[in-house]
């Protein structure tokens, strides 16, 4: 008996756990969450950060709830997105064309740099420092005389920074088939490169309410061994589809029409 009912049990905690990866699915990947207010820029919420073994420093945001539609771009205008409009405005283009802009905030900070001391022309001398991302160098002034003159400086700064965009599903009883969020993970190779801010927007593009295919549909019955072929027409509405076909029998020689109603449970 208490073999039946461990049985039971988890069995409708697997039923459950479905039924609920099901609804999670249903309202936040095909209707993702919107974080945008009305006025100000999307700040894409800070996940974690870390360091990796090479010293560099990772921050992880949360990009899924960044997106926008164009329903709320066209109400509430471009102006109210500061990074979008100014955008759009440089590149000369409609706000309402830009899919997605990711803007990072960051800060290089270097203490205790080693300086070094070289002799050029006319017996002058530079200060310098060097290393694998950065070049710095003072150039005393040409004539001491000029007080206004207090000399220059000239800097090099090779930067690299990778934007790496990724996704996971959340975990339910340990499994992975919960919702679907994408994240970004930017990082620099150099270890004094920190990441201050993300602001993160994306224009959604949902899909279509109606679709209609022409299809070339075919399919094989095991208990007959037989092989049907013919053309087919699906509706679909949503997650809702109406199909209808029309097969050949090669066993009896004639045209058969079928039709038939499909809903997506579960999109993967």
């Amino acid at each position: 008996m208490k073999k039946y009912r461990l049985t039971w049990t988890l069995s409708a905690l697997l039923i459950g756990a479905v039924c609920w990866a099901v609804w999670e699915r249903t309202n936040r990947i095909d209707n993702p969450v919107v974080i945008f207010k009305g006025t100000g820029d999307i700040t894409a919420p800070t996940v974690k950060t870390y360091t990796d073994s090479t010293g560099a420093h990772h921050t992880v945001v949360q990009a899924s709830n960044s997106a926008i539609t164009k329903k709320q771009l066209q109400e509430h205008g471009a102006k109210s997105i500061p990074t979008v409009d100014s955008s759009a405005k440089i590149m000369n283009i409609a706000a309402n064309k830009i899919d997605e802009l990711t803007q990072v905030n960051s800060r290089l900070r270097a203490d205790s740099l080693k300086a070094h001391r070289t002799i050029v022309e006319k017996d002058r001398a530079i200060i310098y420092y060097k290393d694998k991302w950065a070049q710095i160098a003072y150039h005393p002034p040409v004539n001491t005389a000029d007080t206004s003159d207090q000399g220059t400086f000239d800097l090099q700064y090779d930067a690299d920074i990778k934007i790496v965009k990724y996704w996971q599903r959340k975990r339910v009883l340990g499994l992975p088939i919960g919702a679907r969020k994408s994240f970004l993970d930017i990082s620099s190779s150099d270890p004094r490169f920190t990441i201050r801010g993300v602001k993160h927007y994306v224009a959604e593009q949902p899909e279509p309410s109606f679709g209609l295919r022409l299809q070339a549909v075919s399919n094989y019955s095991f208990s007959r061994k037989l092989l049907n072929v013919g053309p087919g027409l699906q509706f679909d509405f949503k997650r809702f589809s109406l199909v209808g076909s029309y097969f050949y029998d090669f066993d009896s020689n004639q045209w058969r029409p079928t039709i038939g109603a499909r809903y997506d449970l579960i999109r993967l």
